[in-house]
């Protein structure tokens, strides 16, 4: 950046020369040209610190962006470390169940037999206990 206004005020210093050497060499003109340079070189001196400017809160821009990135990056790891978690739970989830349901079935299994005799029992349990020579109890 310090290249670049020094640039500008060679370049300013140069028009400076070439109007003094192109004008009559009347004072008042001479003093207008003079003006004028200084006012060109003026310019150029605030337009050079406004580019400075710029570019120091495009830097901090920059450095603010890439801060916001690296939260943003550690956030997603953190996400995608619950989203696994819970994803393991709920295949161990799905594991219990289908234990589970087997166990169910294997006990449906084990008293499907005794159902009819579980139905007898309660639509006719006088005459089923009668029916049976063993005693009620048993």
């Amino acid at each position: 950046m310090r290249r670049r206004g020094a640039n500008l005020s060679w370049a300013s210093l140069l028009a400076l020369l070439l109007l003094i050497a192109a004008a009559p060499s009347r004072p008042d003109n001479a003093r207008r040209q003079a003006e004028a340079a200084e006012a060109a070189r003026t310019a150029a001196l605030a337009a050079r610190d406004a580019a400075i400017s710029r570019a120091a809160q495009a830097a901090q821009a920059a450095a603010s962006l890439a801060s916001e990135r690296v939260k943003a990056a550690a956030k997603l790891r953190s996400a995608e470390a619950a989203t696994l978690q819970s994803a393991d739970r709920m295949a161990d989830l799905a594991q219990a169940q289908q234990n589970a349901q087997a166990r169910l079935d294997a006990r449906a299994a084990a008293i499907a037999p005794l159902l009819p005799l579980i139905e007898r029992l309660s639509l006719y349990p006088s005459e089923t206990l009668l029916a049976i020579p063993e005693s009620p109890e048993d």
